[in-house]
């Protein structure tokens, strides 16, 4: 009996003594499960932190951007509204210029009116009073006949059928009594140097008219006109 009791007792010893070994042993992994779960909820605390700043963040750059397409707005809007008042200025600008362009040229053609009616008056005068000698006349021809021939192979500023239809009305005047000629001609002439002379102010246009109307006014003299 007595070797039961002490068999017993030693079950017992052995069994308080296991136990506390493993109470123990899962105590330390309890402790060391506990440490763990904190160094997760920092990780987790931390991540959560840097998800918020970087929602944050993202929600401040979204404000930015905002704000930037409206800035972007506003100045295409100001764009818009400079490129209206400059379209209406131009506008005004071209409107001025055109009117001044037509009166600056109204101004010549009164201009270049007032300065032919005086010097056809004066040449027609001084072929009244015979003035102009008969080397005078076939100077005026063949200086009339050189501008013809100058343009007479170019396209500008005369065209070719107006240069030879010169040169034709030349010859004419040499070959023919002044009766004969048709002066209707020569003031075709005149009129085609008069155009020559408005589109560009050429001084050779200048020269066919005044020699043209010279030489019209001697055949009329000639002619019994003046």
């Amino acid at each position: 009996m007595e070797f039961l009791i002490i068999n017993l007792i030693t079950v017992i010893t052995a069994i308080i003594t296991s136990t506390s070994g493993l109470a123990y042993w899962l105590g330390r992994k309890f402790t060391e499960i506990d440490s763990r779960f904190d160094s997760l909820e920092n990780r987790v605390s931390s991540l959560e932190d840097k998800v918020t700043h970087l929602e944050n963040r993202v929600i401040s750059l979204e404000n930015e951007l905002r704000n930037l397409g409206n800035r972007v707005n506003s100045l295409e809007n100001r764009m818009n509204e400079l490129e209206n008042r400059m379209s209406k200025l131009e506008s005004r600008m071209n409107s001025l210029e055109e009117k001044l362009s037509i009166e600056i040229k109204k101004a010549f053609g009164h201009v270049i009116s007032f300065t032919q009616s005086i010097q056809y008056t004066l040449i027609d005068f001084m072929s009244m009073k015979g003035l102009f000698t008969k080397e005078e006349r076939d100077f005026l021809i063949r200086d009339i006949e050189r501008i013809g021939r100058i343009y007479l192979t170019t396209l500008n500023p005369l065209k070719p059928e107006e240069a030879k239809f010169i040169l034709e009305v030349m010859k004419e005047i040499k070959e023919k009594d002044p009766k004969e000629i048709d002066l209707n001609k020569l003031d075709k002439i005149i009129e085609i140097a008069r155009k020559w002379f408005e589109e560009e102010g050429h001084p050779d246009a200048a020269r066919l008219m005044i020699e043209t109307y010279m030489l019209k006014s001697i055949l009329r003299k000639e002619r019994g006109e003046l």
